[in-house]
């Protein structure tokens, strides 16, 4: 039997106001959003949800959900509802853009 090993993602704001924000998300997940009070990954874009999408830790990694109709969620310029994300995805939410990192430990 192989030891489990530890998974983070780390989701870093490539633009809007601000750029090289990183945000470690880990096996509890996070919500993303505008809202400072329910969201763990908070983005200052008035194009964004104040709760938009949550990143959820599953078997295969990490999936993150759209979580609104009103806002869209893309994942390497798709748009998705859910998706199982990978090292070097680029998120689009409202006029934001986010690179996921996957860490192993």
């Amino acid at each position: 039997m192989q030891p489990s090993r530890e998974i983070e993602l780390v989701l870093t704001i490539e633009n809007n106001t601000s750029p090289g924000n990183r945000y470690v998300v880990g096996s509890g997940g996070a919500v993303i959003g505008r809202d400072h009070s329910r969201a763990e990954v908070v983005i200052g874009d008035a194009l964004v949800s104040r709760v938009h999408a949550r990143v959820e830790r599953v078997a295969e990694g990490f999936m993150i959900v759209n979580l609104t109709d009103a806002n869209h969620v893309y994942v390497n310029g798709n748009e998705v509802q859910r998706a199982l994300l990978k090292d070097g995805d680029l998120l689009r939410l409202g006029g934001s853009d986010l690179r996921v990192k996957i860490h192993r430990r």
